[in-house]
């Protein structure tokens, strides 16, 4: 693990909690990845702090389902089988669906512009081959979505469960799949379209299917035994 710049006291936050954050981005970048394990005190040299606020910080991320702590004591990486990610994305599915219906009841007329601008950048990243903007872009898609939807609690509820999918949103950047790309543009555009024409429904529906499908096909990937090897144990992006 790469060092990490020396905390600066920022209250009221704990270093505990500085310190999971640094792990965490650690994890969901893939810097430390799937199964790897991780020792507390290799963990506080990087970081530059006392093996405490390690610690505590990694019973943080066991109560995400980042890392695993055996009876043993020993603490690795969380592996997600190809079981999980379905389960994951099909949770993730369910609540972007639930803010797609609220986008297309809301403020459309400022949600809409904000989707159809994205998605045309989108098909422009595309063309130049730019799949990192892509999958930024894809980000800023579901973001714009999310805030359109006007629901702080499902917000975080969205964002909790995005966290841990994060490692596996590049997936395509390690297995290219043209056809891939030209779905979830296609994707995008009939979510946009059905929040712009105020059909709830349809904006569910079309927003449940995308992510499921998504999660279906990085599942397979998963299961193949091929990821994280490919990337080295690197992953990062929007999904």
């Amino acid at each position: 693990m790469s060092a990490a710049p020396t905390p600066q006291p920022a209250p009221p936050r704990t270093l505990a909690a500085w310190a999971a954050a640094q792990i965490r981005d650690q994890i969901l970048a893939g810097r430390l990845a799937p199964g790897q394990r991780i020792y507390e005190q290799e963990l506080a040299r990087a970081l530059q702090v006392s093996r405490t606020p390690v610690r505590e910080a990694l019973r943080q991320l066991q109560r995400e389902q980042l890392v695993t702590v055996y009876p043993n004591r020993e603490t690795v990486v969380t592996t997600h089988t190809a079981q999980d990610v379905r389960e994951i994305y099909q949770l993730r599915a369910a609540l972007e669906g639930m803010a797609a219906r609220l986008a297309a009841t809301a403020d459309r007329a400022a949600i809409a512009p904000g989707l159809f601008a994205t998605v045309a950048r989108m098909r422009e990243a595309i063309e130049r081959g730019d799949y990192h903007e892509l999958l930024d872009l894809d980000m800023a898609f579901h973001d714009v979505i999310l805030r359109g939807a006007g629901n702080g609690r499902l917000a975080e509820a969205v964002l909790h469960v995005r966290a841990q999918t994060r490692r596996y949103l590049s997936v395509p950047l390690y297995f290219p799949a043209t056809e891939q790309y030209a779905l979830s543009l296609t994707d995008h555009r009939t979510i946009a379209e059905a929040v712009r024409d105020g059909e709830p429904d349809l904006a569910e529906r079309r927003m449940r299917t995308h992510i499921v499908e998504r999660g279906e096909y990085i599942a397979r990937v998963v299961a193949s035994g091929a990821w994280p090897m490919a990337a080295g144990g690197r992953s990062d992006g929007a999904g």
